[in-house]
């Protein structure tokens, strides 16, 4: 696709018209019976799929929200094991992220995780003052 598509991606839910109608591979597949008449909206792989839908920007964005978790998480670890606890939970979903897409179950997990991560770092600070 062109520059404006790969910043800003293609929309929710575009991941089907982006394989369909560009790809040409999926099409190649389909005449020779790959996909079994089946129909994919996601690519089976979190970041893959929100690079399509959000662009380059959007898994920036996203994986911000991670990294400033981890890096929050990594310096309370040492003193509450909740944090450590939390860690690991936010490394399990980003793992699973990687052969999965966003489930109703699994991705409210992440956000009430990254409530706790906020919970414990935010005692943290109180307990410093």
């Amino acid at each position: 696709e062109g520059l404006l598509f790969q910043i800003f991606g293609m929309g929710p839910d575009s991941f089907y018209y982006a394989l369909y109608q560009w790809g040409s591979d999926a099409m190649d597949w389909i005449n020779r019976g790959l996909l079994d008449n089946n129909i994919y909206s996601n690519a089976h792989n979190e970041w893959l799929t929100l690079l399509v839908q959000q662009g380059i920007l959007g898994v920036i964005a996203y994986g911000g929200i991670f990294l400033t978790a981890f890096r929050n998480l990594r310096i309370s670890a040492t003193r509450d094991p909740r944090a450590l606890a939390v860690f690991f939970g936010l490394t399990g979903y980003l793992i699973c992220s990687l052969f999965t897409f966003q489930h109703v179950l699994s991705t409210p997990f992440v956000f009430a995780l990254l409530g706790m991560a906020e919970g414990v770092l935010c005692k943290d600070v109180l307990n410093k003052s």
